[in-house]
């Protein structure tokens, strides 16, 4: 059904208003058959667009998951199997020279870290294989758990960081795995300088800066930390390399210091991402679900605005950044006494393409960027289905006239179209305001579209 002459007034003197201010927020993301795990790991590929899970904290799943995030009907697809699975505290980084996924350390046997191991794992995306990964050296890292690891493209080298020895030690050396040669070689970082000892930490790979940057964790005295370090990475050798305090230009939320977190990078936008975690100094336990963005350009901290779904706080959570949707994708975790903690099998992603205005209930439309320039670029429609049907979509022109249709199948949860500014003959239209109306088996919803070229 057309707006009327009516809607047609109030919307266009919308299209007078200022733009919203907006800000990237969370969203549920409805999967099927997804383990309830915490104390896991999760890493992306970009070759087949998915995330992929394993371990637990009760070492009780052996299974490792593929998510497909680029398919509409999402899926925990068990891809592999095996008892060495079983881990927690370990770490996992995609090794992108190879096409496969690096598997190091953790605890195995044990809810404590007297059976933690050194052994490096590889799991094969294309032939779904897991296996070990011979290596050799003389300076081999001793069994942990808790490290922080990353991949270096750049020279093919995993580099991990820190954790908690079976002796209960937490550790501040920084080792380096070369897989450019077979078998791949340990060696410790000849370093200058090391970090001050933490474990539960989180890294990421700077790579506009060629460097290891490490936040949060716990330290020696056992104490919380919200500090961050770098480690430059822009040399195959890396004597007289130190680690260096990264000071930020502001303060941030007094409950940013926390362990257990996740922390990824967002390329778009040159930024690192931090949100779930805890803190077990307090009386209470206290678990987080606020989620920061510190600007790797700026210096700045920054608090991100909540969504329509904001994920329950809580600890030993795993995410990644999903570098083709441009999303970072959060999954799992546990929240509750260590003897009694109760673990999640939800996935959330943050998106600053989601742009879901702050309180907004799912029941509103939206689209982004607004206006946008169709000689540049599209805009992204978004709606909301509370069960999957057939969703009607028409853009009309401030006097009636139809501009462009879709007829879709809408899917359960929040669904996105995009339209780049053309008619249906695939003409850009006109600068201007426009009318999206979404129809849902008879039930309508109205918003405006700003068109500038």
């Amino acid at each position: 059904m057309r707006p009327t002459a009516k809607e047609f007034k109030v919307l266009l003197v919308l299209l007078l208003l200022p733009a919203l201010a907006w800000a990237g927020t969370w969203e549920k993301i409805e999967v099927n058959d997804a383990p309830y795990i915490a104390g896991h790991a999760c890493v992306f590929n970009g070759t087949n667009r998915s995330m992929y899970a394993l371990g637990d904290a009760a070492l009780a799943d052996d299974h490792i998951y593929r998510i497909n995030l680029n398919s509409a009907d999402k899926t925990a697809a068990i891809v592999a199997s095996s008892d060495t699975v079983k881990r927690f505290g370990h770490s996992a980084v995609m090794d992108t020279t190879a096409d496969r996924i690096l598997v190091f350390g953790g605890n195995t046997g044990s809810l404590v870290n007297n059976e933690v191991t050194n052994t490096v794992y590889t799991f094969d995306i294309t032939t779904n294989d897991w296996a070990i990964l011979a290596t050799a050296g003389t300076d081999i890292p001793i069994a942990r758990s808790g490290q922080s690891a990353v991949f270096d493209p750049q020279f093919n080298r995993m580099i991990i960081y820190g954790g908690r020895d079976a002796g209960q030690t937490v550790l501040n050396d920084t080792y380096i795995l070369d897989l450019s040669v077979t078998p791949a070689l340990w060696s410790k970082a000849p370093l200058s300088y090391d970090v001050p000892a933490r474990w539960q930490a989180t890294a990421i790979f700077d790579p506009v800066r060629k460097r290891m940057v490490i936040f949060g964790g716990m330290t020696a005295n056992n104490e919380l930390t919200d500090e961050l370090w770098a480690l430059p990475l822009t040399e195959s050798s890396m004597i007289n390399k130190r680690w260096a305090k990264i000071f930020p230009e502001n303060e941030a939320g007094s409950d940013l210091a926390r362990t257990a977190l996740v922390m990824v990078y967002d390329p778009d936008t040159d930024r690192v991402v931090i949100t779930s975690g805890w803190d077990p100094l307090s009386s209470t336990e206290t678990f987080y679900n606020s989620t920061y963005t510190f600007d790797l350009t700026t210096g700045f901290w920054s608090l991100v605005t909540p969504g329509p779904d904001i994920p329950q706080a809580r600890r030993n959570a795993s995410g990644v950044y999903d570098t083709v949707n441009r999303q970072m994708v959060l999954f799992g975790g546990d929240s509750g006494a260590d003897n009694n903690s109760v673990p999640m099998n939800d996935l959330y992603a943050l998106s600053e393409e989601t742009r879901w205005t702050p309180g907004k209930s799912k029941s509103s439309v939206y689209n982004y960027p607004n206006p946008f320039n169709n000689s540049m670029g599209k805009t992204t429609i978004k709606f909301y289905c509370d069960s999957a049907r057939e969703v009607k979509v028409a853009i009309y022109s401030l006097i009636g006239e139809l501009v462009r249709d879709w007829t879709i199948t809408g899917l359960k949860g929040i669904n996105s179209l995009e339209w780049d500014g053309a008619n249906g003959d695939g003409k850009k239209v006109e600068s201007g305001g426009y009318i999206c109306v979404i129809d849902q088996g008879g039930a309508e919803s109205k918003f405006k579209i700003g068109v500038i070229r």
